[in-house]
């Protein structure tokens, strides 16, 4: 799912009613020289989440300065004069050629890389944005997308698929998993919706429980969704010959999730992840990660490999979310690249508004994954650390993401992950 801290400025400033909408975020831009050339980076921090985004178009003329970044479907253009040691500026957004917001941005310079060089170094400040729009579509399920399975895995038996909706799910079978439903379903299965706490009585009729991105209460959704009894009793099941596929995104959920994973030894990264080099060059996003066969990063796996050449897995892309590492014995399918970044939370809070927002934490997440299988006992598990790339989602003025952007091995991924958990892939 494309998540809060991409979304909040530009799904808020696609135009069309009267009401006006400000947004703000803490801005930082990072001025390095390679050469003779400048080069830049721009983090826009909402909500606490930081999104990275490549700066293009950098002039410079004596103290004036120009920029510009895209976010999702909209670009954003800088415009500024420097003074000493402060930035400021104005901002214009557009979108399909029609300006749909105005704002303003101010940086301070906080550390130098140069002392001799007035540019070069770490900028600031925050930016504001103000647009005349309509409410935000939040994102939602591909009504079209289309889930027919032509020569189902499962045709005359139909394993039973317990679809977990009782632990705060922001996704569901009807809701926006219900392409991954819905596909499954037409390859064969059956799928249950769960409303009760796990248990052995519970657990015991199905051959496969998928659980997406459960959560604390309204109040602590970073607080463990599950129950120590509820891990103990999944734990047990799958040790017994039961299957899971355990879906998770970034922090609050990757923590919400926490106490179940480690009952399997596995463990997810409480931020969200990035790559600067390794990402869907055509959103310009860098939390869209690619995993492609020819760069090594689909690892070998039934899941991978699928029962038919038809069925091989070549590229996947992701649509942000955090990284996992599994227990000896597990496979990486879904493997990081060695320039991945986990991005973190700050380790201190900001002492006052005067003083710059702490920076959020990075860390590398070489050696780790998105996607991982293990065996457990008689039973089987997958996880994956972001719940977008495995369902079809819609977001505002139709953009696409998950399984129904074209290019991408994705469906199959879902089909192949289901064929192994449930022993038709050996």
């Amino acid at each position: 799912m494309r998540k809060v801290f991409l979304a909040s400025i530009l799904l808020a400033l696609v135009a069309s009613t009267t009401a006006l909408a400000q947004v703000s975020a803490n801005m930082e831009l990072r001025l390095v020289r390679e050469g003779t050339q400048l080069k830049a980076e721009a983090r826009l921090s909402i909500v606490g989440q930081a999104a990275p985004t490549p700066v293009r178009d950098l002039k410079l003329r004596d103290n004036e300065i120009e920029f510009a970044t895209t976010m999702l479907e909209a670009e954003l253009r800088f415009v500024g004069r420097i003074t000493n040691d402060a930035m400021t500026g104005t901002i214009e957004g557009f979108q399909a050629g029609a300006k749909v917001a105005t704002g303003t941005w101010s940086l301070l310079r906080q550390k130098s890389t140069s002392p001799a060089d007035q540019l070069t170094g770490v900028w600031v400040g925050t930016m504001s944005l103000d647009g005349t729009v309509q409410q935000p579509k939040p994102q939602e399920a591909n009504r079209e997308f289309n889930s027919r399975v032509s020569a189902p895995a499962y045709p005359k038996r139909h394993p039973k698929v317990l679809f977990d909706e009782a632990h705060n799910n922001t996704d569901t079978s009807s809701g926006r998993y219900q392409p991954f439903a819905e596909l499954i379903t037409s390859d064969g299965y059956t799928v249950i919706p769960n409303r009760e706490k796990f248990s052995k009585p519970r657990l015991k009729d199905y051959e496969v429980l998928v659980i997406v991105n459960a959560a604390g209460s309204q109040e602590q959704r970073a607080a463990s969704a599950f129950t120590e009894e509820e891990c103990d009793a999944v734990r047990d099941w799958v040790s017994s010959g039961g299957a899971l596929l355990l879906i998770s995104d970034h922090l609050p959920y990757s923590a919400a999730a926490g106490e179940l994973s480690k009952r399997f030894d596995v463990v997810f990264t409480n931020g969200f992840t990035v790559d600067r080099f390794k990402y869907n060059k055509e959103s310009e996003d860098q939390t869209e990660l690619v995993f492609d066969r020819s760069d090594g990063l689909l690892g070998e796996h039934p899941i991978t490999r699928g029962r038919y050449p038809s069925e091989r897995i070549n590229r996947v892309i992701t649509f942000s979310g955090t990284s996992v590492k599994g227990p000896t014995g597990s496979v990486a399918f879904l493997k990081l690249a060695d320039t991945a970044l986990d991005i973190l939370p700050p380790d201190r809070k900001q002492t006052s508004p005067e003083d710059a927002p702490p920076d959020h934490q990075e860390v590398s997440a070489a050696g780790r994954a998105q996607g991982v299988a293990l065996e457990l006992g008689k039973g089987r598990m997958v996880v994956i650390s972001e719940a977008a790339a495995l369902t079809a989602q819609v977001a505002s003025r139709g953009f696409r993401f998950g399984m129904n952007v074209p290019g991408i091995d994705n469906r199959q991924l879902a089909l192949n992950i289901m064929h192994w958990l449930s022993g038709a892939l050996k």
